[in-house]
């Protein structure tokens, strides 16, 4: 059987509890296991020129040892249209739906389309809140919403409590490594991992269309290369996959001339078509004074969702005449950790502005909202939490953004971080949604 090395620039997370608990994600942003990114100044967000942070996990699981753990399969209709309109063939939701029954492992009583053997755990949230179905009447009564038993059995338009994935009994978190890289390493002597090594970039062969290698730098700074027998595979996430490849010679031959790089192949395509979902987050008051608790044995403080789609999403499907699914999604989310408030993300940021008494909006100069997330911290440890303790936020996301960004080269050291333009809003389209 051939070897397998699988590379990691972060270290193990697994040595840090912070990661094995989904309500802690906040803590592990702008840490050492998150690379730490931050937009370019973003010119159709207000305050213009704002710049965000862009987290992506630095440590074995990536990304998915400091996300929010949601578990959602995607909409039917997107598999389907890159395999109809794109020509993606095999990516079809009947195609692709196996995968999913094999990664995961829910409870009896799903429908018999989800995995019941897979590695990795789906939980329902518990316990169950009052104000979880509250949220979901309201959907049903006002939003003319049908409530959905299982949104990634087939039907993703609708109103139903989250599915995350984490362990029903324990509430831990089931990241990428621990549930499917963590076993092979116990059972497959050909796999090798190695942690706290930087790739740098990947070799070709004189032709610029055959991978033969990686070159990597280890924690002591010695570089060496490894040659393959076989290939090569980036899983270095939207961000980092084509800074290593414009690094390595693959891009747009004039942006690689600009920073030194000799062009192997000219594909100017690389680092285009960026594609993130903007949040629009709105805080809310719970009425009668009523709070809800601040710990979740299983959850960072997302409970129900709402799949559903905008006037602008109705008329793009009449246009191209085929359907496009639910193009918004709204989160129901309690407040936060306390203990993380400072390290609060913008969207929360922004969420808090709305509610922010007279003196506080006064004392604080809003340079921007992830400045104000840092003195809405300090506020709190003058005058405590009472003003936030009975609010609760919905966060609106749009799944179908038009807009399109780009990541390009800051420099030609591997060790810089790319530029990356999410261009948010850009679009009519978006802001109109």
């Amino acid at each position: 059987a051939p070897s397998v090395l699988l590379v990691e620039a972060g270290g193990e997370a697994q040595r840090s509890g912070k990661t094995q608990q989904a309500r802690q994600a906040f803590s592990c942003w702008q840490s050492e296991i998150d690379w730490g990114f931050r937009s370019t100044p973003q010119q159709h967000l207000l305050p213009k020129g704002r710049v965000l942070d862009l987290e992506r996990g630095k440590t074995l699981g990536g990304s998915s040892a400091i996300n929010y753990t949601l578990w959602v399969h995607g909409a039917p209709q997107d598999f389907d249209r890159w395999e109809t309109q794109y020509g993606c063939t095999g990516w079809s939701y009947k195609d692709v739906l196996p995968h999913f029954q094999c990664l995961e492992h829910v409870a009896p009583d799903y429908s018999d389309a989800r995995g019941k053997e897979g590695p990795i755990a789906v939980a329902k949230l518990f316990p169950a809140l009052e104000e979880v179905e509250d949220f979901m009447k309201a959907c049903e009564e006002h939003a003319d919403a049908q409530r959905v038993a299982d949104y990634n059995a087939g039907s993703l338009a609708g109103v139903s409590p989250v599915q995350l994935c984490t362990d029903g009994t324990g509430g831990g978190r089931q990241d990428c490594f621990s549930t499917l890289v963590e076993p092979m390493l116990r059972s497959c002597p050909n796999f090798q991992v190695v942690s706290e090594t930087f790739c740098r970039r990947v070799l070709l062969d004189s032709d610029g269309r055959t991978a033969t290698g990686v070159e990597l730098e280890l924690r002591s700074g010695q570089i060496l290369q490894v040659h393959c027998g076989k290939e090569v595979i980036l899983s270095a996430g939207a961000l980092l996959s084509p800074q290593l490849l414009m690094l390595s010679g693959i891009g747009d031959a004039r942006h690689l001339k600009e920073q030194g790089i000799h062009c192997v192949l000219d594909l100017p395509a690389v680092g285009r078509n960026l594609s993130d979902h903007p949040i629009l987050p709105v805080l809310v008051e719970m009425p009668g004074g009523r709070t809800l608790p601040s710990r979740f044995q299983n959850s960072c403080g997302t409970h129900g969702v709402y799949f559903w789609q905008s006037k602008i999403g109705q008329s793009r499907e009449e246009r191209l005449g085929k359907s496009m699914g639910s193009d918004l999604e709204t989160i129901f989310n309690s407040r936060i950790e306390l203990s993380l408030y400072p390290k609060v993300m913008v969207h929360e940021a922004a969420g808090c502005l709305s509610s922010l008494t007279a003196d506080l909006r006064s004392s604080v100069p809003l340079r921007g909202l992830a400045d104000l997330a840092l003195q809405w911290g300090r506020w709190k440890e003058r005058n405590g939490d009472g003003a936030f303790s009975k609010a609760l936020e919905l966060m609106t996301i749009l799944n179908h953004p038009q807009s399109r960004g780009a990541v390009k080269l800051r420099s030609a050291d591997p060790h810089v971080a790319p530029l990356v333009d999410p261009n948010y809003l850009s679009e009519k389209e978006d802001v109109d949604a």
